[in-house]
């Protein structure tokens, strides 16, 4: 996998760290990710990728295959997929009939029931026990929250009723887009889109499956 390095940018050639581990900023036209989130939630996602098959994967939200030709298995209940087979379905109705080793969700779980009419923000409480039933035994899902957009799910990773086996958290430094690791009542405190676009802060979640004990978001 690569993708284009704009070397005009301040983020060329530089890297941020999480959880001791080191990822370059990622580049891409699309969307200007030199300029949100993307330029890290990518990074971290394809290094869990690339450890397993595409076969396995399940994305819900189309976002990858903006950036690279995917194989996976894509569900997104409003996006056409542009070359891409996408699945047009609310992931809560999602019945697929298998289970999948890893699950990957890019800035898409906010949305659910908040962005929706009438809204229905509790709805969103059913997308974590929904995706652990779509996993393996030994599977793993990786979901990336921007923080202050949807305030009913900051609110409940504030009250530990989100479940994940690890969490860490990321708040953007300045508006040359370079990010760092916090701790989560920091990164909680963010609004969205203030003082720089899109997410000021995220929430990087990792859940096992079911039968796979999950602590509350702490």
């Amino acid at each position: 996998m690569r993708h284009r390095q704009y070397r005009n940018s301040p983020l060329a050639n530089k890297s941020f760290s999480v959880s001791a581990a080191a990822y370059p900023y990622f580049l891409h036209p699309y969307n200007r990710t030199w300029n949100n989130e993307r330029a890290v939630e990518i990074p971290i996602v394809l290094e869990h990728l690339r450890k397993v098959e595409p076969q396995g994967v399940l994305e819900v939200g189309n976002v990858l295959s903006h950036y690279y030709d995917v194989q996976h298995t894509v569900v997104d209940k409003w996006e056409k997929g542009d070359g891409v087979r996408v699945i047009n379905e609310d992931i809560l109705d999602y019945k697929p009939n298998r289970t999948f080793d890893f699950i990957v969700s890019i800035s898409t779980v906010e949305h659910i029931g908040w962005d929706e009419k009438p809204q229905c923000p509790e709805r969103v409480l059913e997308a974590f026990p929904k995706l652990q039933s779509l996993l393996r035994p030994q599977g793993k899902a990786l979901l990336t929250i921007p923080i202050g957009y949807n305030r009913f799910l900051d609110k409940c990773l504030h009250e530990k009723q989100v479940p994940f086996s690890e969490a860490f958290f990321m708040i953007r430094k300045n508006a040359a887009n370079e990010w760092a690791e916090c701790d989560a009542a920091t990164a909680l405190e963010q609004e969205y889109a203030r003082p720089f676009p899109a997410a000021n802060a995220l929430a990087v979640l990792i859940m096992g499956g079911q039968d796979e004990r999950s602590k509350p978001s702490a």
